[in-house]
């Protein structure tokens, strides 16, 4: 996307900084309606691997502190 091309639907809270700056254009606003998180999807069947477990805890954190 920066390098001229693409489309995307990202969080504001990622584009904001960029979209300011100038280097990149909101489009297709009505389109990309707010979201109020991340949502994680995962089979229920088993434990969570120590991988998803620190993938999981990384992103409850990186919510608290936006």
């Amino acid at each position: 996307m920066l390098c001229g091309m693409g489309l995307a639907c990202l969080p504001d809270r990622l584009v904001a900084p960029l979209a300011e700056a100038g280097r990149l254009v909101r489009v297709l606003t009505e389109f990309c309606p707010a979201q109020p998180g991340f949502f994680l999807y995962c089979p229920l069947d088993g434990h969570p691997s120590a991988a998803l477990k620190a993938f999981i805890g990384f992103v409850r954190a990186a919510g608290v502190h936006q």
